[in-house]
């Protein structure tokens, strides 16, 4: 049996790791989770940017091309390979490849306004040490351009939407409720054969 795979994708600190967290630890009792997080497979050397707008260098985190999008494959391959029931993966740019698109059962966009991303982003950035003007200039030169140019468009490919404002418990326990029922109903069909 082939586990249920389902993909989030949307801008950094939409709260694509902390659904993700919070699917695993709902579904655990009933089934096994697996959580990839998609931010281990950047490129080795990532390329400079210049900011569009202001001509800043800055090393580049948000185009797909510094995705390592082969080792990631390989990596949801080998996971297949140990069998659990459910394996999430996460990454703000996971629609933008078709390989690993087509291997999702499961497309989930997590959406959520950008002044609230760039709250986030700060607040977490500043705990890592990061300095708030360098995390505020990345993101208005850089990010939100990006965002715009390569991780909005991937929406379309989404089979849900939903809200990552706040903490979307419903949306969440509604995706997990409905994780819980294909992976079920795979397991039923297996038992049947």
């Amino acid at each position: 049996m082939k586990p249920l795979i389902i993909g989030f994708a949307g801008g950094s600190a939409s709260g694509k790791s902390t659904i993700c967290l919070k699917l695993k630890t709902l579904l655990e009792p009933y089934l096994s989770v697996t959580l990839i997080n998609g931010d281990c497979y950047y490129k080795e050397k990532l390329p400079n940017t210049t900011a569009p707008f202001t001509g800043k260098l800055y090393v580049e985190y948000n185009h797909p091309d510094v995705m390592d999008f082969e080792a990631m494959d390989s990596a949801i391959i080998e996971e297949v390979k140990k069998n659990p029931d459910v394996i999430l993966i996460e990454q703000a740019m996971l629609f933008c490849c078709e390989k690993i698109r087509n291997r999702l059962d499961g497309k989930v966009y997590v959406d959520c306004q950008a002044d609230e991303r760039l709250a986030r982003r700060l607040k977490r950035n500043m705990e890592y040490g990061q300095d708030f003007e360098e995390i505020l200039s990345y993101c208005l030169d850089s990010v939100r351009y990006r965002y715009d140019e390569f991780v909005a468009p991937t929406r379309w490919y989404a089979d849900i939407i939903l809200n990552g404002s706040s903490m979307p418990q419903n949306g969440t326990e509604m995706i997990a409720a409905w994780i819980q029922r294909k992976a079920t109903e795979q397991k039923r069909e297996k038992t049947s054969l």
